[in-house]
């Protein structure tokens, strides 16, 4: 009897971080498909905004958070339905309408995590001779499209699930190849040191999402890049400004 309690319990300790992972991270991956999902219908709303507001960075960003509020703060939907909820709904969206992610126990001096980048890549005046605040339809030429707007948007989705958000993150950044890991393995604490790398024909992470990804995680503010795009027509005459909506700088 006594040889059979030992045997079960070494049979647990060599099972049971396996089966934690399983399950949160089966909760966290379900979590970001969510997300994905979310962030292009967010990205074709956030098009869709600044296609009637001359193409303005600031529409669309606002109106791509709206639509994330419930990847942001899923505690209005507990709400009933009506009022309440309306009231919930708002204070999530107020809360991170300046486009950052308020972490819980984020340390002091610790930059905010953002909500959203936004890359507005049509119309794109550099260089085609256009005036600074021209709101009237400019005359297309040199290759340059003014009739459409293009966008590629990346939704920093926070990932809350406890162990399951330090892996991914981990994981994203060693098969990068933006931060290589050595330690105890997490999966099977018993098979000692385990070294993750960049793996071959590993993505190319643009610059600017490298160095915020690397950031986020080694302030233990956990987030995913998601990317999405979207293309709609111009309903207003585009004018000129800034072509990112972030401060980051380019892509």
């Amino acid at each position: 009897m006594r040889r059979a309690r030992g045997q079960a319990a070494v049979a647990a300790a060599l099972t049971l971080p396996l089966a934690v992972f399983m399950m949160l991270g089966t909760l966290q991956l379900f979590a970001l498909l969510q997300a994905r999902i979310l962030a292009q219908y967010a990205a074709t709303r956030a098009a869709r905004a600044g296609s009637v507001n001359f193409g303005s960075c600031k529409a669309m960003e606002q109106a791509a958070i709206a639509v994330l509020v419930p990847v942001l703060d899923r505690g209005f939907a507990r709400e009933a339905p009506g009022v309440d909820q309306a009231r919930a709904f708002w204070r999530a969206y107020d809360g991170s309408r300046d486009n950052t992610f308020e972490w819980p126990g984020r340390a002091a001096g610790t930059p905010a995590t953002p909500v959203v980048w936004i890359d507005r890549r049509k119309p794109d005046f550099r260089g085609g001779g256009v005036a600074e605040n021209e709101w009237s339809w400019p005359t297309a030429g040199g290759g340059l499209d003014f009739r459409h707007l293009e966008i590629r948007m990346v939704l920093w989705a926070p990932m809350q699930i406890p162990f399951a958000n330090w892996l991914f993150a981990r994981l994203a950044l060693a098969r990068w190849g933006l931060m290589d890991f050595t330690g105890v393995n997490p999966y099977a604490p018993a098979d000692g040191t385990v070294t993750w790398s960049a793996e071959s024909g590993a993505l190319a992470v643009p610059g600017a999402v490298a160095t915020e990804l690397r950031r986020a995680t080694l302030a233990k503010t956990y987030t995913f890049p998601v990317e999405v795009s979207a293309v709609v027509q111009m309903m207003s005459p585009p004018r000129w400004g800034p072509r990112q909506c972030w401060t980051g700088g380019a892509p």
